[in-house]
């Protein structure tokens, strides 16, 4: 939906990221482009891009000024990432759980948690996760004071990572952000979808010999997120997965 340039602050001298929407007639994606701006906004977490102005040029054109990263996308991390261990992986989901936790306590649902919008930068010599994309983010009403955008029965973000009930257009709330990491995790750390996406997704849960034994005793930290039921579901992602730290030589496969 829009372009990102770096771009060098005249007086400062200070780099950024100018995303500009691409031309665009739709109201709907005009407003959906400032929700990117005003959910991250909203959410006080080092793990979630930094936004630092939106509006709109002389011209018109709507744009948005973020913090410009230097890294990689998670799928290209991991696939780079020839000694990436289950340890490691647990360490970055952990920050995402993190983000997430402050997000919904923001009153703001990521709703498109996938490979794409995690990006890994190194700081301090360690690998960093930023979360990136909010324009498809649910606004708790009671929490933000905005509205929905979503049209009732439309369906948004990215089939393979969401929720059933996301795809069936039904309610939605925290609980669809961490099926999607659950799914992000799998993948991970088998090399294959939990299930196959489409109208009504159908979950294939690999036999206990198959791509999931290679998350020996961790099957749980991976099958419990991604249940189909929203209740099975760990309720609150940050508090519950931190008490779940993982630590194993094993290599992941890359997504």
């Amino acid at each position: 939906m829009g372009t990102v340039y770096e771009v060098l602050h005249e007086l400062t001298g200070h780099r950024r990221a100018l995303k500009l929407l691409t031309c665009s007639t739709d109201q709907q994606n005009v407003i959906r482009f400032f929700r990117e701006a005003s959910a991250a906004s909203r959410i006080a977490d080092p793990h979630v891009l930094e936004v630092y102005d939106a509006g709109c040029l002389a011209s018109g054109q709507a744009y948005i000024l973020m913090e410009l990263l230097e890294g990689r996308t998670l799928a290209s991390h991991l696939h780079e990432a020839e000694n990436a261990t289950l340890a490691q992986l647990v360490e970055l989901a952990l920050q995402v759980c993190g983000a997430l936790a402050s997000a919904h306590d923001a009153g703001v649902v990521h709703r498109d948690i996938k490979p794409a919008n995690l990006f890994v930068l190194a700081r301090n010599g360690a690998a960093f996760v930023k979360i990136l994309d909010f324009g498809v983010a649910k606004f708790d009403a009671r929490a933000t004071g905005a509205s929905e955008l979503t049209i009732a029965g439309e369906i948004i973000a990215t089939p393979a990572f969401m929720a059933p009930e996301q795809i069936a257009g039904s309610e939605v709330d925290r609980r669809v952000d961490i099926y999607a990491l659950g799914v992000v995790l799998y993948a991970a750390c088998t090399g294959a979808s939990p299930f196959s996406a489409g109208p009504s997704p159908r979950l294939r849960w690999p036999s206990p010999t198959g791509a999931i034994d290679r998350c020996g005793k961790h099957d749980r930290t991976f099958h419990r997120p991604s249940r189909r039921s929203s209740s099975g579901r760990w309720p609150a992602s940050g508090r519950d997965v931190s008490a779940r730290r993982v630590r194993s030589p094993r290599r992941c496969a890359a997504l």
